[in-house]
């Protein structure tokens, strides 16, 4: 609070004749540049935290004062004082004295420390906290000025006029740039310059991928653009000597209007008449390369490459699949490409090194390129150890209830190569715990840790194996993968004892630089569950729910499950807009449904949800999910962040259309939707919101708050408070509703004229550490608005402002590793 009120005497911290930079502004230019103009000023004024209030610059002015900062300086001089007497007495010492000798030695290694601490501090400051006040400076504003006038002239503006002033008010001072623009200039017409005609041919068989077209406004960044596209175009065709300044334009302004031609030229090099396109002549493959060995090494050919070895770990036939550069090929940039990124993939090599050599030993350029890839491995074998601490969200937890903290620890073979293939087994014997962050109670629960241990084993194959089509050449080249798991999970508390048996296999491949897709079309759970407290026992079966009695009872859920992503999650804040989607569909309980068809064919039993098959109750479902994540910059420094999450499950399968009498009548438990909790609705935990309005009368099962629909938003307020330290404001809504209404959970269907009265609202405010390889934080959030609530008092906010322990009562802390999304 004092900082506040003593930011308001800023006068005598600003020398004389000096002004404080207090606003920036730009009037007048097109309103899709203004963020790039902005980035563009030489001079900006201090950070503010949520654009309010300059918080660094006060802690530079009020904490860290200018008599505090000649008291750093004294104690580096204090210390350089100390650390002369340490040496002095220790050149003094006797060599035989070692005991003296060291204690010397220890200080003086202590006070170096120091002093670079001290030394350093203000530095440190000025990285992290600290903001020196920004004083106008004439000079820097017309550099903006200039800089202003030539983005704009770069933008197809030519006649645009760009001046500023500068308005004081007591100390502080108000800037604002006035730009006059002209029309922008249009492009009328492309000549093209090409005097090499293999070059010309290949520039217009690729004209559908032109950046610069007639009918565009004139754009100097989009020119630069098309000028490296032609670069790596050439350099993909032969053309290993290219350069990007053999391209240039010019620009023809002498037309009427707002018009100019575009000339495109292509120029040769300057001892030749034409550009040269090179082939690639030998291959040499050193796959055990170690820098400035002697050992002299054996060469031996498979599918026309040399390799150069004495003892292969990894067999020719398979590595010369990751491998795309061959003899007579002619140069291509895309196959060098290919070629790293296939074979960093292996995860069996530490360095990759592929040097193209011309061969011109004896002779002139011939236009043939021998290539020298050497590849220095890791050690065949390892063991890893790993120890994490997370949250449940994040667990392993297959009945995940309320929010928990806890910790894991692991220790795991890897053989990167196995059998002189290219499979990876990966064997992990973990174990873990989870304490309740607050009380857990459900169905008489008591708040104890949950256990975990188990095993999981993997095959990762960095190509698609099985895959049902053949693959083109140029899927070849994508990054890919087919993992093998098997695992086995025991989760335990005092009340019951839950094994999971899981196989899965999955298909995973860059589709593009943005775009993977994930294919699991074999993935079995086996779940079976024993109980600890006949009490706890009694109490499920008390229930009457057949959805929590099958929770507990031995079942199998089999799916088949397909994933699209466009992007990836950012780790940390943006600095220019970014979108993310995941869609992602399954099925499960197809071939369950087929042995039962064919083999039992027994119809469901009376009063049960699902069939079974050999005595084990089996699930037949379908879900869909779409997640859209969209990150802006706003403010400066600031980002808002927003998703909107829809899913939809039913209990049928494509085996259930052909065989009615094996459906399931509910979604199993694992693959229900549910919200609430660290990364969801944040002002609810763990699945105690929904479905519908449907309110708990005892007000602590959790297991009934899930569903088959889910619609949830999402925005946030993201922004700096000072060094790694940020802060957040946010707002979630949403909820989960049945399909059909159920008697027992009243009003927990959905219908279109009712759902949208039944969104949860919840808000509230974050504190992030922020490392930008991962982010821990801690969020406090408030119901707004509870669909539970009876009609008419669903707007929580009134009883905040009623009741002062209506907040203490309702506030959410949620603790989480990474963004919330």
């Amino acid at each position: 609070m004092a900082l506040v009120v003593q930011g308001c005497n800023i006068s005598k911290y600003i020398p004389p004749k000096k002004y404080l930079l207090e606003k920036v502004t730009i009037k007048g230019a097109p309103a899709d540049e203004l963020e790039q103009l902005y980035s563009l000023l030489r001079q900006n004024p201090n950070t503010r935290i949520l654009d309010i209030y300059k918080f660094n610059m006060w802690y530079y002015l009020l904490i860290d004062t200018k008599k505090k900062r000649e008291k750093w300086k004294r104690k580096v001089v204090k210390l350089n004082t100390q650390l002369s007497g340490y040496e002095a007495q220790l050149s003094k010492t006797d060599s035989t004295n070692k005991t003296k000798r060291t204690s010397l030695e220890n200080k003086i290694a202590r006070t170096n420390v120091e002093i670079d601490q001290w030394t350093n501090r203000e530095e440190n400051r000025k990285k992290t906290v600290w903001e020196e006040p920004v004083l106008l400076d004439s000079t820097l504003l017309a550099a903006s000025n200039v800089q202003i006038k030539s983005y704009l002239f770069n933008k197809g503006y030519y006649y645009d006029t760009v001046n500023f002033k500068v308005k004081t008010q007591g100390v502080k001072a108000y800037v604002t740039f006035n730009v006059k623009v002209g029309k922008a200039f249009y492009i009328h017409r492309i000549d093209y310059h090409i005097f090499d005609k293999r070059i010309a041919d290949i520039v217009a068989n690729d004209s559908v991928n032109r950046l610069v077209k007639p009918g565009q406004k004139y754009d100097g960044e989009l020119i630069n653009a098309e000028r490296n596209r032609l670069t790596m175009l050439m350099r993909a065709n032969g053309y290993y000597n290219f350069r990007r300044e053999y391209i240039y334009f010019e620009v023809d302004t002498s037309l009427a209007g707002n018009l100019v031609n575009v000339g495109l030229g292509i120029g040769n090099p300057t001892s030749r008449s034409r550009h040269r396109m090179y082939r690639i002549g030998t291959v040499f493959v050193e796959p055990e390369y170690i820098k400035d060995e002697k050992e002299v090494k054996d060469t031996s050919q498979y599918n026309g490459l040399n390799f150069v070895s004495k003892e292969l770990r990894i067999k020719p036939s398979v590595l010369s699949e990751y491998i795309f550069i061959h003899p007579g090929d002619i140069y291509r940039a895309d196959d060098y490409q290919s070629t790293i990124n296939r074979l960093s993939q292996l995860n069996v090599y530490k360095f990759i090194d592929i040097q193209y050599i011309p061969d011109t030993i004896s002779r002139p350029d011939t236009g043939i390129l021998n290539v020298v890839i050497k590849l220095t491995p890791y050690p065949k074998q390892a063991i890893i150890y790993n120890y994490e601490l997370n949250t449940v969200e994040e667990s392993q937890a297959q009945i995940p209830t309320s929010q928990s903290i806890g910790s894991a620890v692991s220790v795991g073979y890897v053989d990167k190569n196995l059998g002189g293939s290219d499979m990876t087994l990966q064997v992990k014997p973990y174990g873990s715990f989870e304490v309740p962050i607050s009380i857990l109670q459900h169905a008489n629960a008591i708040d104890t840790p949950i256990y975990q241990y188990g095993i999981t084993t993997s095959i990762i194959v960095p190509r698609l194996v099985l895959w049902p089509f053949q693959l083109s050449d140029n899927a070849k080249k994508q990054v890919a993968q087919t993992s093998f798991n098997l695992n086995y999970i025991v989760e335990s508390n005092v009340e019951f004892q839950r094994n999971t048996f899981a196989f899965n296999l999955t298909w995973q491949e860059k589709l593009s630089k943005n775009q993977t897709l994930t294919i699991t079309p074999i993935d079995i759970n086996v779940v079976k569950t024993g109980y600890l407290s006949p009490s706890f026992d009694s109490s499920i079966v008390a229930t009457r729910n057949p959805l929590l009695i099958d929770l507990f009872d031995k079942h199998l859920v089999t799916d088949f499950r397909i994933a699209w992503f466009i992007n990836q999650q950012p780790l940390t804040m943006v600095k220019d807009p970014y979108w993310y989607l995941r869609f992602s569909a399954e099925t499960g309980g197809n071939a369950p449904a087929l042995i039962d068809k064919l083999f039992f064919n027994q119809p469901r039993p009376a009063g049960a949800t699902t069939s079974q098959i050999f005595g084990i109750n089996y699930y037949q479902y379908s879900k869909f999910e779409a997640d859209l994540q969209y990150y802006l910059p706003v403010l400066r420094n600031d980002n808002l962040a927003m998703r909107l999450i829809t899913g939809v499950g039913d209990p049928q399968s494509i085996a259930g259309l052909f065989f009615p009498n094996t459906r399931s009548l509910e979604l199993p438990f694992e693959r229900q939707f549910y919200v609430g909790g660290a990364n969801s609705i944040r002002a609810w935990k763990l699945r105690t919101l929904g479905p519908g309005s449907y309110a708990d009368p005892s007000g602590t099962t959790y297991f009934d708050k899930s569903g088959d629909i889910k619609l949830e938003g999402n925005i946030e307020l993201r922004f700096p408070i000072y060094g790694i330290l940020k802060g957040a404001l946010f707002t979630d809504a949403g909820n989960v509703w049945l399909f059909n209404n159920d008697t027992n959970r009243k009003g927990s269907g959905f219908y279109f004229n009712k759902f949208y009265k039944q969104i949860a609202v919840g808000s509230g405010f974050g504190l992030r550490l922020d490392f930008s390889y991962f982010v821990v934080r801690v969020d406090f959030a408030v119901p707004l608005r509870d669909p539970s609530i009876s009609s008419g008092s669903e707007w929580e906010i009134d009883e905040l402002l009623r009741r002062n322990a209506w907040f203490e009562q309702n506030l959410q802390i949620n603790l989480g590793i990474g963004f919330p999304f």
